[in-house]
């Protein structure tokens, strides 16, 4: 029944991309029809699409995630890809972080789910992190890279600035800091939230426009609030003996989560750009295929 759901969605999306005639409102249709001419989209762009179309877009519920075991609900109007899929997808987008676990997707926004099991990360040097520094950094490392966006046809990314200087919240173990950037002509805000366990941290990544970070309490925290670890493995289960990582909060913070901001935001963007379209027509695929497989109620 589930391969029959999948197939069933994929063949709806498709049909919904490519076939004028489908409507899924007018304004969306016509936003499709003037700014995604599909004769217009470089190789790279096509291949992305293709990628988006062939992975299993799954719909609200609540999993559970391959590598940290932890669970997060999927609300309503959002899909999630998972796992393999996952990281197809993320490849397709020019980033090919193995550690990454799980995508949400709604017509507006990606939030990207990786898990890294490096061991117990200690808060003890919390008050050596260094902004000023770190988003220097952030900015090297993002120049960099931008010589491989080039050759990839993707858009190119500047750091500008930080939109929230990393914050620790003691209550839930959670650090989460905000940097704004500018691709493609367009200015928006990087996210990163990190949700330390007992053994590592999940990375929730985020690229939202001002608006939308403005509004972070309605769009990201319902979700972060779902997202739990299994049994035992909160931060605050550790133990003596237990895995303890190479390196604490500041090192994290200055080493690993400055090169994936510098990285990741900008496949991010690309999805801004034009796979809110898509994941529209997926999500108007999953809703047709429930309502054709579902048993229909008497009225």
């Amino acid at each position: 029944m589930k391969r029959n759901f999948t197939l069933l969605l994929r063949s709806l999306a498709l049909l919904a991309l490519f076939a004028t005639s489908i409507c899924i409102a007018s304004e969306g249709a016509t936003e499709f029809e003037e700014t995604q001419d599909m004769n217009e989209l470089t190789p790279w762009e096509l291949a992305l699409i293709d990628v988006m179309l062939n992975v299993e877009w799954q719909e609200p519920g609540t999993y559970t995630l391959p590598k940290s075991q932890s669970t997060v609900t999927v609300p309503d109007d959002h899909t999630i890809v998972i796992g393999e899929d996952a990281r197809r997808l993320a490849t397709a987008l020019g980033n090919d972080d193995e550690a990454i676990e799980a995508l949400i997707m709604d017509d507006d926004n990606t939030f990207v789910f990786t898990y890294c099991d490096v061991g117990y990360i200690s808060l003890e040097d919390i008050d050596d992190i260094d902004p000023l520094v770190m988003i220097q950094h952030v900015s090297e490392d993002c120049e960099q890279d931008n010589q491989q966006r080039l050759a990839d046809g993707r858009p190119l990314k500047h750091i500008l600035g930080w939109a929230q200087k990393p914050t620790l919240h003691p209550d839930t173990n959670t650090l989460s800091l905000a940097m704004e950037s500018e691709a493609g002509g367009e200015r928006h805000i990087d996210l990163i939230t990190i949700r330390l366990s007992r053994s590592g941290f999940e990375m929730i990544s985020w690229v939202a426009t001002k608006e939308e970070y403005a509004a972070r309490d309605q769009i990201l925290t319902p979700i972060l609030e779902t997202h739990t670890f299994a049994s035992g493995d909160n931060y605050n289960d550790h133990m003596d003996g237990d895995k303890i990582a190479s390196f604490s909060i500041a090192g994290l913070v200055a080493t690993s989560i400055g090169l994936h901001m510098a990285k990741a935001a900008g496949w991010l963007v690309t999805l801004k750009k034009f796979g809110s379209l898509i994941v529209a027509f997926i999500m108007a695929g999953i809703y047709k295929a429930k309502a054709y497989l579902l048993p229909k109620r008497d009225d």
